[in-house]
């Protein structure tokens, strides 16, 4: 499957490994724009000076506030991001709309200060629950949703033989014809 079709179209049908191998690159690109911007927006990372590369490329961006930098790579990344999770749920002959609304939902996490959660723990540690409650309530219902979508997308096969979305993308229109 060639660039423009994998990453800027909604038509078609993508299977499980090219899925794998676009939103890998999808990833590394979009996370490393990102701390880059953030190097250059925020100044040097204590993390990239000290030579812990690791903890810098996956590691929270310096400060307390939403990752504004993290949320502004994820709207220039959410157009391909949506075309490979819909391309992929045509493959297993869904519309895909409630991956994509997962998938949103869980951009929207850009937007909670990074120690949020850490104070709803502490919150609720301390029995004030009506404090702390919510906003676990909301990480937990985004960690389930968001395995839900990495399950359905990564995991599950799609329909063998061609559907409504258009030809199987394993082989030519039957299955047997690859299996023979």
């Amino acid at each position: 499957m060639d660039f423009n079709h994998a990453l800027f179209s909604f038509d078609g049908r993508l299977r499980r490994r090219d899925w794998w191998l676009w939103s890998i690159a999808l990833f590394l690109v979009q996370t490393l724009t990102t701390r880059v911007a953030d190097t250059l927006l925020l100044g040097p990372n204590p993390d990239l000076q000290a030579g812990n590369y690791f903890t810098w490329f996956f590691g929270a961006a310096p400060g307390a506030g939403p990752q504004w930098t993290a949320l502004a790579f994820a709207l220039v990344f959410l157009w391909p991001a949506l075309a490979l999770i819909l391309k992929r749920a045509h493959d297993r002959n869904r519309r895909g709309w409630e991956l994509v609304a997962i998938h949103l939902a869980a951009t929207t996490g850009y937007l909670v200060p990074g120690d949020a959660y850490e104070s709803a723990g502490r919150a609720i540690d301390a029995a004030d629950w009506l404090a702390g409650a919510p906003m676990m309530a909301w990480g937990l219902i985004l960690i389930a949703a968001s395995l839900y979508q990495f399950v359905v997308l990564g995991f599950l096969d799609g329909t063998p033989g061609p559907n409504r979305f258009g030809r199987w993308p394993k082989g030519g229109g039957d299955p047997a014809e690859v299996f023979s």
